[in-house]
């Protein structure tokens, strides 16, 4: 135990020497030095197409993650389009404000960083959850979905992440968990999330005549031990929460759950000991001649299906309303504001509530519905392609989309400012993009007589958005090659289909598509850090879309994919790139040779 001791102190102290200021969790010693890094802003469209050969060997990191230098140019890269418009941070202000949480996040074993604002009112509100992946910086897939509070700090507790958050408005605060599920190599939201403490400080107003002045506690009390454990609090557990009026000094709601954790679902099943109150302070939202008031509405209320988190109006400044944990399904445009806001919008065809909202603003009467200018606090450039981003935002048409809507703020400032924001769980692409009307693809074999000359010809041109290249246009016409790997592309109709199958328990499926012709191909299917690979010979594939099930069992598991492309001048050029389950889509490169 003393060695130990005098190990970790070792370990502390060479950490303090470097100047960190890292918050850890579970850090891996054997990372903690940093190493030479590559400079992540500099790649280029042809970065994976690189004229090497080499076989796959025991990987050393050459990024790591106790290195913040690295680690902030990387998330910058991420979300650089934040410093674009005028309203928006600049890339130093970005990265002075990046802090760090380090953890095993996923519980796949890896240590993880977290790198995030810690204040998102008055920074940013992106997130990343960073890795190593064949010694680069990668994002894990995770649900921890942007939000706009005071403050916000993470903790890992056992299989659970909890994301401790601030928010609230003049005269209005709460601050709450929010527990996720964080082992299995996932982190997914449970849906729940638990108010600590808070309050509600009005003056009087005509809705509130002698002014309101509420507070709130919740208490968690571990029950894990009858589930057969005691170190994990977040697996059972009891909430008491009460709801005070200070005015008066007594308590007007109170309720006991408790919550169990169901693995199967990763939500809890949440039982109810014991409820009391006042209805309309707790319960369901009060109606007034079919409209909710907001100087009648309170958090913790329950609004057509969705809970009131906030619900507050500063006479003469602003109002704010923000529902949650609902489950709605709505059609709407989606289109891109290009002259205010530089992102993309959401206006809905019918009501996500069965009654409207009425603001009050300095005798302005607004009665809300339905988004009808939204901001999407979901990342709604996960869900679209390449092409529907250039159709939206590069076109400037708007489409229709279907959502699954599970929060919706109402912001009104000064009766004309403010906002709406949503966020989502499903999303469906409804619009064809006037597919009626544009030119039908070419067969397969016209398109393989149009490229199979010195340039490609015969295809629709398209834009990609990756990491590395940005919104990258590939004008067909310029290159002799162009390999698109995982993304879907508009001329899938003008090239042939192959598959590969590999054996295994751990198959997933992966897809690369060639326009023009790449020789020589073989795929090898890495299982891990020390294997060699199984391959596959393919020999010349041209005009085609390979589909790859590979056998994947880990993290460190890949595909990598090699071959040859002459250049038309005596020279053969070596590609290599790799497919795998964890880089998300614009992550990977567009390969083009000339």
């Amino acid at each position: 135990m003393k060695k130990m001791a005098a190990l970790l102190l070792v370990i502390i102290l060479l950490l303090s020497a470097c100047g960190s200021e890292e918050k850890n969790a579970g850090g891996n010693a054997e990372n903690s030095q940093p190493q030479a890094q590559p400079d992540v802003s500099s790649e280029v469209p042809a970065t994976e197409a690189e004229t090497s050969t080499e076989e796959p060997s025991d990987a050393v990191s050459v990024q790591n993650l106790h290195d913040e230098s690295a680690l902030k140019a990387y998330f910058y890269n991420l979300y650089k389009v934040m410093a674009a418009p005028d309203n928006m941070q600049d890339e130093a202000f970005v990265i002075d404000q990046l802090s760090f949480y380090y953890a095993d996040v996923n519980g796949d074993g890896e240590e993880d960083v977290i790198c995030y604002s810690e204040s998102p009112t008055s920074s940013f509100t992106e997130i990343a959850v960073v890795t190593i992946k064949d010694g680069e910086y990668a994002t894990l897939p995770n649900d921890i979905e942007p939000v706009f509070v005071y403050e916000q700090s993470f903790s890992k507790e056992g299989d659970f992440l909890i994301r401790k958050v601030r928010g609230g408005g003049t005269g209005v605060s709460d601050t709450s968990n929010i527990i996720y599920y964080a082992a299995e190599g996932m982190v997914v939201n449970t849906g729940t999330s638990l108010t600590l403490e808070g309050y509600t400080s009005i003056p009087p107003m005509p809705s509130a005549p002698n002014g309101v002045s509420e507070s709130y506690k919740g208490e968690i009390f571990d029950m894990s031990y009858k589930v057969g454990t005691d170190d994990d609090q977040w697996l059972m557990f009891q909430y008491d929460y009460t709801e005070t009026d200070d005015m008066n000094e007594t308590v007007i709601y109170s309720k006991s759950e408790t919550y169990t954790f169901e693995p199967s679902t990763h939500q809890y099943d949440v039982q109810v000991n014991e409820e009391s109150g006042k209805a309309g302070t707790q319960g369901a939202a009060p109606l007034s001649e079919n409209v909710y008031v907001l100087g009648n509405l309170r958090a913790g209320q329950t609004l057509s299906g969705f809970d009131v988190t906030e619900a507050y109006d500063n006479v003469g400044s602003d109002a704010f309303v923000g529902l949650a944990n609902g489950s709605v399904v709505i059609e709407g445009d989606l289109w891109y504001d290009q002259e205010m806001w530089d992102e993309f919008l959401f206006t809905a065809d019918d009501p996500v509530i069965d009654y409207p909202i009425r603001f009050d603003i300095d005798g302005q009467i607004f009665d809300i519905d339905r988004p009808g200018y939204a901001s999407f606090q979901t990342n709604i450039e996960e869900y679209l392609t390449a092409e529907q981003i250039d159709y939206v935002k590069n076109q400037g048409q708007s489409a229709k989309i279907k959502l699954t809507v599970t929060s919706f703020n109402i912001d009104i400032a000064y009766a004309s400012e403010g906002g709406e924001g949503i966020a989502f769980s499903s999303f469906e692409w409804l619009d064809d993009m006037g597919e009626d009307e544009r030119d039908q693809p070419l067969s397969n074999s016209e398109a393989a007589e149009s490229i199979n000359g010195d340039k490609l010809t015969g295809l629709h041109n398209e834009t990609f958005y990756t990491t590395a290249q940005g919104e990258f246009v590939v004008n067909y016409p310029d290159y002799r090659l162009v390999i698109v790997p995982m993304f879907d592309t508009i001329n899938e109709d003008s090239v042939k289909t192959q598959t590969v199958d590999f054996e295994g328990d751990y198959l997933n499926t992966l897809k690369f598509t060639v326009f023009g012709k790449l020789e020589d191909v073989t795929i090898l299917n890495i299982e891990g850090m020390d294997d060699t690979g199984t391959p596959e010979y393919l020999g010349d594939v041209a005009n085609a879309q390979v589909i790859v099930n590979a056998n994947l069992p880990n993290d460190m598991a890949t595909v990598k994919v090699t071959g040859k492309f002459y250049d038309g001048e005596g020279t053969y050029l070596d590609v290599s790139f790799n497919l795998d389950n964890m880089r998300s889509l614009e992550e990977y490169q567009i390969i083009v040779m000339e």
